[in-house]
């Protein structure tokens, strides 16, 4: 009995000091009592020594680079009054002016196939020169 009285007596001892440890250890500290805020820190942005490196997007077609007769496409749509939206491969959607063939775009859906040719203007423009829709 003696031993299960020296051991509570240890085991009592040990809490006690443990929680006057961690409580000890939450008392507020004796000094001025600060308040505003904490001052800024401000870090510098760090150097970039080398530039990004270029996105390069794959070349258009041979078709696009001048212009074309007899091309072939899917019409996307018309931009605005004056261009419309050819999608000629999967990577290549061109930009036409309508100037010329207005009166040939009435019909055409977004999605249908056409035919068309084209020329660059004096602004370096590609001008349509025809359109029409394949069945």
């Amino acid at each position: 009995m003696k031993k299960s009285l020296n051991l509570k007596l240890i085991t009592m001892t040990a809490l006690v000091a443990v929680l006057i440890g961690a409580l000890g250890g939450c008392a507020k500290p004796d000094g001025p009592a600060v308040s505003g805020p904490a001052p800024e820190v401000s870090t510098p942005a760090p150097e970039v020594s080398t530039p990004a490196p270029e996105v390069t997007l794959p070349a258009p077609s041979a078709k696009i680079a001048d212009q074309a007769a007899d091309a072939e496409g899917v019409y996307n749509g018309q931009i605005d009054n004056n261009s419309i939206e050819i999608q000629m491969s999967p990577t290549d959607i061109v930009a036409f002016r309508t100037t010329e063939v207005q009166d040939q775009l009435e019909g055409l859906e977004d999605g249908d196939r056409v035919k068309f040719g084209y020329k660059p203007n004096a602004d370096g423009q590609l001008v349509l020169t025809f359109i029409e829709k394949l069945e």
